[in-house]
């Protein structure tokens, strides 16, 4: 269904956890066999993996809260990138996604060892 979800919502970026390349590879076969051509163009980017301070992956299959939920609350935008800053372990906190790019790069991101510190966001 991943596969059906970004072609109906027309993804060409993708971002996903290291552990989901194998998944980018076969929705890539998949959509060859679909014919969809536009998919074998989309940008996929796989980083580390973010994990929880007793070392599980964080993610939605973990019942880690959405990032939207996050965002919303007072200074929720703000909070996120300020999280972001001290697991990338960023010399100074970033408030924006054009503050975040400014100082990553792709190497720099697959190196990490992420660990998430969810009481940031209680």
């Amino acid at each position: 269904t991943s596969l059906l979800d970004d072609l109906h919502f027309k993804c060409n970026f993708l971002v996903r956890g290291s552990d989901l390349f194998p998944s980018s590879v076969a929705q890539l076969f998949l959509a060859e066999l679909l014919e969809e051509k536009t998919f074998k163009n989309a940008v996929f980017f796989h980083h580390a993996l973010v994990k929880e301070k007793d070392g599980h992956k964080f993610s939605k299959t973990n019942s880690a809260p959405p990032v939207k939920a996050w965002r919303q609350k007072p200074n929720g935008k703000i909070r996120v990138f300020f999280a972001i800053s001290a697991w990338l372990k960023l010399e100074e906190p970033v408030g924006s996604m054009e503050e975040l790019v400014s100082v990553m790069s792709e190497d720099r991101l697959l190196a990490l060892d992420l660990t998430a510190k969810m009481d940031c966001f209680e």
